[in-house]
């Protein structure tokens, strides 16, 4: 039947950490390859539980195998709780409330009965039935199917227990979409790439989808067109940014659900007072559905966030690594604040801290600025790999490129330093002393040219950027041993990696007990766009899907078998949803980029401050 499936990106935050709460500080973001998956789809359910269900109802049963979690609602717009929880196909009770699945449901059908008309449900029936499709005397309702790639949860447990080394290696041969383990006290340690808002963000995409309220980025034929795009992502990063902070009960920055939604850019975000009426609704109840669609559409008030397309240029790649620690960002965040708001010499640091940030921004944008015109007189590569063969100092007398990545390597290490003072000051771990130790080391490896704690820091990850190596020259040793030499990318990621995977045995205290390379870089752009994407829309696409995910599962549990992992995996088994290995996922985004180049509109963009148009 028809059906949508949509994805959308994990964020890192490269500059901007808590600043990126109070305009008109900016952020940096980053969208990563590592993805979340959604896919809402008519489906006809036979069972007795199913039957039971009111004419004037709409049964939905979501499904998230990764996390054995099944469960059930039932829509009916006009009750004081429109979504409520009903028991499951086998009759058990429903699972605990899950606010970032149940808000987007809510919200979603209130906005669709509101801008498509309350019969929207029986017209895709209608259209399936034209289609094909021939009804077996069920009941008709929603099912959704929902999961992640690895990278948004620790892996490090998981490895353990295999026996396997942590390494990016060991995380790719993983089994795609696993089911995160779960430590004593049966808490799932998280990477910070934003794991809800993605699926926050891919959830209204598929759904507003589904019912062609939206037509999104992406390879389905059903396609409209290109110049309708801009619309409709302003209109499902709207609506996510509403139920993102309805689900959590509090206006956050949005950064995560803008990255979802446009993807790599510089983020300025949306004044809190645009959808602080909507936090005072009482728990489950509707928001009232004209001022929703007024919201979201912003014919109240604009919204009056700043979105600036941002991609790094070639040659510059970002690495990530997973320390396994976590952090509780919430509470690091009511830390900051609360210093800020107790301490009279706050301000003039967090000033200081503020310009190091734009100074970070502003270096970066202007090494893209030259890469753009062409600037330097030799190839670009080449100036990259001459830079990265020789110390940092020497940058600034190779080329107007080397002394663009000076300057980012210098304001990165002057904003590191401020983020040091501010996290002794407010008494909160933004740096901890482990990581800074292991940032300093990775800093000293030939080809990086920054590292820093992404985002608001803690225990969750690393990030470095890094250069490529230049080949082996005469007097690096015997001529065999030069041509087996890595250069390039790989060199430089091969000598961080071989740092972070010795790094807990070799590091100074305190160090982290594991520090694992996670397998993502930015995402793949095609015409400049990595956010939310469609992934398959037509009921065609979806057959071959089904199929497809079968296959996949099957090869998958006798992988399993073979290699005698440890544990019980539940992998995803939905008939509804494709499950993509990272390689196949790299080579579709590649296919993917090449079809949409010159198709899909650029965001629209507000223009930018003095700070991002920094000449060098």
């Amino acid at each position: 039947m028809l059906g949508t499936t949509c994805s959308a990106p994990g964020k890192v935050l490269l500059a901007g950490g808590y600043l990126i709460l109070d305009r008109p500080h900016s952020g940096l973001v980053l969208a990563l390859d590592a993805r979340f998956y959604s896919r809402v789809e008519l489906h006809e359910f036979k069972d007795a539980a199913a039957a039971k269900t009111p004419a004037t109802s709409l049964l939905i049963e979501v499904h998230s195998p990764q996390f054995d979690d099944e469960r059930r609602y039932v829509y009916e717009p006009t009750a004081s709780t429109p979504l409520a929880p009903t028991p499951r196909a086998d009759g058990t009770a429903p699972p605990p409330t899950n606010r970032y699945v149940e808000v987007p449901l809510l919200y979603g059908l209130t906005l669709l009965t509101e801008l498509r008309g309350s019969g929207y449900v029986a017209e895709a029936v209608k259209a399936s039935r034209a289609a094909g499709w021939a009804s077996l005397g069920g009941t008709v309702g929603l099912r959704v199917t929902l999961a992640a790639d690895n990278a948004f949860y620790s892996q490090a447990a998981e490895l353990r227990a295999r026996g396997w080394p942590q390494s990016a290696a060991s995380l790719r041969a993983l089994p795609s979409m696993l089911p995160p383990r779960r430590d004593e006290e049966g808490e799932i340690a998280k990477t910070g790439l934003g794991s809800s808002a993605t699926l926050v963000t891919s959830l209204l995409a598929a759904l507003l989808g589904t019912f062609g309220a939206i037509s999104l980025p992406g390879e389905a034929v059903t396609l409209g067109a290109a110049s309708t795009t801009p619309t409709s992502l302003a209109l499902l990063h709207s609506l996510a940014q509403l139920c993102h902070c309805a689900a959590q009960g509090k206006v956050g920055s949005g950064f995560d659900v803008c990255s979802a939604t446009y993807g790599s850019q510089r983020y300025v975000r949306f004044s809190p007072s645009l959808i602080a009426p909507f936090l005072a609704l009482a728990d489950g109840a509707a928001p009232p559905a004209k001022e929703l669609a007024a919201c979201v559409l912003g014919t109240t008030s604009a919204w009056d966030h700043i979105v600036e397309p941002f991609h790094l240029p070639p040659g510059v790649e970002v690495m990530m690594a997973d320390v396994a620690c976590g952090a509780n960002t919430p509470s690091m965040v009511k830390q900051v604040q609360k210093w800020r708001q107790s301490d009279p010499a706050a301000e003039a640091l967090w000033q200081e801290y503020a310009a190091a940030s734009a100074k970070v921004q502003g270096a970066i944008a202007a090494l893209c600025r030259l890469h753009e015109r062409g600037v330097g007189g030799r190839g670009w590569d080449a100036q990259l790999c001459e830079c990265s063969a020789v110390q940092p100092t020497e940058w600034n007398s190779i080329s107007p490129v080397g002394a663009a990545l000076a300057l980012i390597r210098q304001s990165g290490l002057e904003l590191r330093q401020l983020i040091l003072f501010v996290s002794a000051a407010a008494a909160t771990a933004i740096e901890p002393p482990a990581q800074t130790a292991l940032l300093n080391a990775t800093m000293e490896v030939p080809g990086v040219l920054l590292a820093v704690v992404p985002g608001a820091g803690g225990g969750d990850a690393v990030l470095a950027l890094i250069l490529p190596s230049a080949a082996p020259s005469a007097t690096d040793g015997p001529v065999g041993e030069r041509a087996r030499a890595p250069c390039g990318m790989a060199a430089t990621r091969s000598r961080v990696a071989a740092l972070w995977a010795t790094w807990p045995t070799t590091a100074p205290p305190p160090a982290p007990t594991v520090v694992c390379e996670l397998p993502v870089r930015e995402a793949p752009a095609a015409a400049r766009h990595n956010g939310v994407l469609v992934e398959a829309t037509s009921m065609e696409q979806g057959v071959h899907a089904s199929a497809g995910a079968k296959q996949l599962a099957a090869a998958r549990e006798n992988a399993i078998s073979a290699r005698a992992a440890p544990s019980s995996v539940n992998h995803l088994r939905s008939p509804s949803l494709r499950v993509y290995t990272p390689d196949e996922l790299r080579e579709r985004a590649a296919k993917r980029a090449e079809r949409a180049a010159g198709r899909l509109a650029t965001a629209p963009v507000t223009a930018p401050g003095d700070v991002w148009r920094l000449e060098v």
